[in-house]
């Protein structure tokens, strides 16, 4: 990841975060505090599937007060079978 690209972001671009464990999200937190994305552009938290509890990313991001922060899902592994393909 390079860093210095963040100071020419804008509103029309969009920041993902994929996060396997609490460290992730840690680490996640402070980069968009650091570099103020939230007020920049689009920002998203991502589970690696199966790695992470959704209910601890939802909790990490309330006890943090990430407000602005979305939390987007790989919805068709819900759905379907993770392993299924063309889904």
């Amino acid at each position: 990841m390079d860093l210095e690209n963040f100071k020419y972001l804008t509103k029309k671009d969009t920041v993902k975060f994929v996060a396997s464990d609490i460290d992730d999200l840690e680490i996640a937190r402070e980069i968009i505090e650091k570099y103020s994305l939230v007020e920049k552009c689009a920002v998203y938290i991502s589970p690696v599937f199966g790695k992470i509890e959704l209910s601890s990313i939802v909790d990490f991001m309330k006890k943090y007060n990430m407000n602005g922060v979305n939390m987007q899902l790989q919805i068709h592994k819900i759905i379907w079978d993770p392993e299924a393909k063309g889904v």
